[in-house]
């Protein structure tokens, strides 16, 4: 679990789960590292095939929350990477404030204090 600044949002926790978007289950691997500046989460994904065929996965990161008023899911972050076999790359995704943020009917935006989760799924 990765606590974020609260001058940014409340709580973060990052998960992963490889579902490769094209070539077999396990043909890809994912490792993260998470930073933060005052104003934004940076999430460092490595993301490697594991298989000896090359291969197409898409990388993409969303924001959950149990927060009332948050939508369930939302992308913020999509790379689609080739890779040659048993090669790696290294992708970033950034969280900023507008990440965390929802509008209303109104259009009023609104960063609520909450539980956040960041996904990144291959």
């Amino acid at each position: 679990m990765y606590r974020i600044p609260a001058g940014i949002v409340g709580l973060v926790c990052l998960q992963s789960s490889p579902v490769p978007s094209q070539g077999t289950r396990d043909q890809f691997k994912g490792t993260h590292q998470v930073s933060h500046l005052a104003s934004q989460v940076t999430i460092n994904y490595q993301v490697t095939n594991t298989d000896k065929i090359a291969g197409v996965v898409a990388v993409v990161a969303f924001v959950t929350s149990d927060v009332p008023g948050a939508p369930l899911q939302q992308l913020f972050g999509f790379q689609k990477v080739i890779l040659d076999p048993r090669a790696s790359a290294d992708l970033l995704f950034a969280a900023t404030r507008t990440t965390f943020v929802t509008v209303d009917e109104q259009g009023h935006k609104t960063l609520h204090r909450g539980n956040y989760r960041v996904n990144i799924e291959t």
